[in-house]
């Protein structure tokens, strides 16, 4: 094994043409001549006898360790770091990338993300390439070498930590941090799909999504339980007629929506399907006043820009929920119900389960311990906009239905958790609760 690693050891002239290509990619330079050179000598090398085999094939131990003495040879004299983005997720694809571009990531290093096969926004990438240099996106066809490389353990200086350099337990650093893409581009082009969608840039409109029961169905699922995510739209009916009295006008968006509800909410003016993925999604995330949304990672495109939300049916209550948002940003939490014990749960007990809950769970958790996660009225949803908006309900409105929500105060907070205490603190987060859970 030995001897056939060293047989694989690159030749310094390859060393020095890939070296070449990343120093001009990490400068801004378009690459092309260094590509070509590059080119030319990887098809010279596909007549090494053996070599040929494995780069024609598939990912074999040896070219694996091939890549890895031409990567190391490389790192040797530019910074170079290897991870792997989930791309399929918007959630993913913008929360991991952010945390790592804006947190992690040091001047002058050439980053290599392999993708998944689907890519949930090829806009927000193309939009992260122009704005940060040296950052490069390798298709999937890729990830069986990166898996390789990452099994026979012979790159791992380069590799990106998962846990705590894309997805830490806390993501609060981001919410006060400088935004990943500081402003919606091409503003001819926002104006003409507002204008398509019924919107124009200046006006002052609030984004309302909620996740379809539909949407895994469509898009397809990765083996684990994800239906407390799914809510109905109609929820936000009555916080959709009172956004309306006050002057702001409300969109509705989500790219899979099953049900149309538009006699319920005929004030709402539709941005779902094409007009809420691509560039009209970012533009959407950039120029809105507020997003009320379920507990969806569609909602995480508001944080690369470092806008607020209002996030409504949130479920876990956890650190990693609530620390995932920007400065500002607010949470309305869902009840749970015990059957066993016909009562529903302290906020203690929820901040409990919401802890030692697992989003790998493959099964429904609550449901097998006898519990019920209670969907947030349409009440509860429209009192909590008006908290967040500063519009108070009037003395006739509380009369005729009475205080449905409450904000918790620092000191329910930090008898929770100090450290749930200190992020809600520094994001000037807002924890609202059914009147009913104490």
């Amino acid at each position: 094994m030995e001897k056939s690693r060293l047989d694989v050891i690159p030749s310094l002239q390859l060393v020095d043409s890939l070296l070449v290509c990343f120093k001009d990619l990490a400068n801004r330079k378009q690459p092309q001549e260094s590509v070509q050179e590059f080119n030319r000598l990887i098809n010279l090398y596909r007549n090494h006898p053996q070599l040929q085999a494995a780069l024609e094939t598939s990912f074999t131990d040896i070219f694996a360790y091939w890549v890895a003495g031409l990567l190391k040879a490389i790192s040797d004299k530019i910074t170079i770091k290897i991870g792997r983005l989930y791309s399929s997720r918007i959630g993913h694809l913008t929360t991991n990338l952010d945390y790592y571009v804006t947190t992690q990531r040091v001047k002058g290093e050439v980053t290599i993300f392999v993708l998944d096969l689907q890519i949930a926004n090829p806009d927000f990438l193309n939009d992260i390439e122009d704005l940060y240099p040296g950052i490069l996106f390798l298709p999937a066809s890729l990830i069986g070498l990166y898996e390789k490389l990452v099994k026979l353990k012979v790159i791992d200086t380069l590799l990106i930590n998962w846990n705590r350099q894309m997805h830490p337990r806390d993501f609060s650093v981001l919410g006060t941090s400088r935004p990943l893409i500081p402003i919606a581009k091409k503003s001819e082009e926002v104006s003409e799909i507002f204008k398509n969608i019924g919107l124009e840039c200046n006006q002052s409109f609030v984004c309302f999504h909620n996740r379809d029961p539909e949407y895994l169905a469509r898009t397809g699922g990765d083996g684990n339980f994800h239906a407390f995510r799914d809510s109905e739209f109609e929820s936000f009916g009555k916080a959709i007629s009172s956004l309306c009295s006050l002057g702001s006008v409300p969109v509705r968006i989500g790219s899979v929506v099953s049900k149309d509800v538009t006699f319920l909410t005929p004030m709402a003016v539709n941005a779902t399907g094409a007009y809420s993925e691509g560039r009209a999604i970012l533009w959407l995330g950039y120029h809105a006043k507020l997003w009320v949304c379920g507990n969806s990672g569609l909602n995480k495109v508001r944080l690369i820009f470092r806008k607020p939300i209002l996030g409504v049916e949130t479920f876990p209550f956890s650190i990693d929920v609530i620390s995932s948002v920007s400065r500002g940003s607010s949470f309305l939490l869902r009840s749970i119900f015990s059957r066993k014990q016909d009562r529903y749960l302290s906020l203690s007990e929820l901040y409990k389960i919401g802890s030692e809950y697992s989003i790998h769970t493959k099964s429904d958790y609550l449901a097998e311990q006898g519990l019920q996660l209670i969907p947030n009225s349409p009440e509860e949803i429209e009192e909590s906009l008006r908290i967040i908006i500063e519009a108070p309900i009037t003395s006739s409105q509380q009369t005729q239905s009475g205080s449905h929500v409450r904000s918790l105060n620092s000191r329910e907070l930090f008898s929770l958790d100090p450290t749930l205490f200190s992020i809600c603190e520094r994001l000037s987060i807002t924890v609202l609760v059914p009147i009913f859970v104490s």
